[in-house]
């Protein structure tokens, strides 16, 4: 059986988590070292909260239309991933910027 649009929006989740990047350090990694203990620990919590809202979406929401705009479940669901991983980005350049 094919994979559904969840299972791909979970394994992009999971791969920029806590796999191995083909050309970066992965999320989990980026965090490491960043700001105090609280900070760090308070940044590890809302990243581990994102992937059961994602493992429970259901693929016959994608491509619904959300109230009265334009988006449709799956658009918001891949343009929240898309955000996190943009976030990934900034800190390893905020942290590379700091180190320099």
């Amino acid at each position: 059986m094919a994979p559904s649009a969840v299972d791909g929006l979970v394994a992009l989740l999971d791969e920029s988590y806590d796999r191995q990047s083909w050309d970066s350090p992965n999320l989990r990694n980026s965090l490491r070292g960043v700001g105090p203990e609280p900070a760090r620990k308070e940044c590890f919590a809302l990243l581990a909260q994102l992937r059961p809202p994602v493992t429970a979406l259901d693929v016959r929401d994608f491509p619904r239309r959300l109230g009265r705009g334009r988006d449709t479940g799956g658009s918001l669901a891949r343009g929240e991933t898309a955000h996190d991983l943009y976030h990934a980005g900034q800190i390893r350049l905020n942290r590379r910027l700091h180190e320099s």
